[in-house]
């Protein structure tokens, strides 16, 4: 993540337990206000490893959106099957579970 020299910044630190997830993360000061920006990346996939995957980063944003900052998630979730106009997907744990985070 690369941040303008301007804009002050802090790295907010990750758990170990999920230590394994791709992601970082850093809170910005922008003109008197808080943000927090999260990157993400999950590899495409279905499998058992993938499954837990998801649960542990929705439990790890779940976490880190628990703040008064505005928050941005950005990244790559590689779900690619949902429909944002009518919020459906494919009946699917990893895509059911990232869509109740969206809730």
């Amino acid at each position: 993540m690369f941040v303008c020299n301007n804009i002050k910044f802090s790295p907010v630190d990750i758990p170990s337990e999920y230590s394994m997830l791709e992601l970082t993360c850093v809170d910005l000061q922008y003109n008197a206000q808080s943000y927090r920006v999260i990157g993400y990346y999950r590899s495409p996939g279905c499998s058992t490893y993938d499954i837990d995957y998801m649960i542990l980063s929705v439990r790890c944003l779940q976490m880190l959106c628990s703040t008064d900052k505005v928050t941005f998630i950005l990244g790559d979730f590689n779900l690619s099957d949902i429909d944002w106009s009518y919020y459906h997907a494919q009946e699917n744990i990893i895509y059911n579970t990232f869509l109740k985070l969206c809730e």
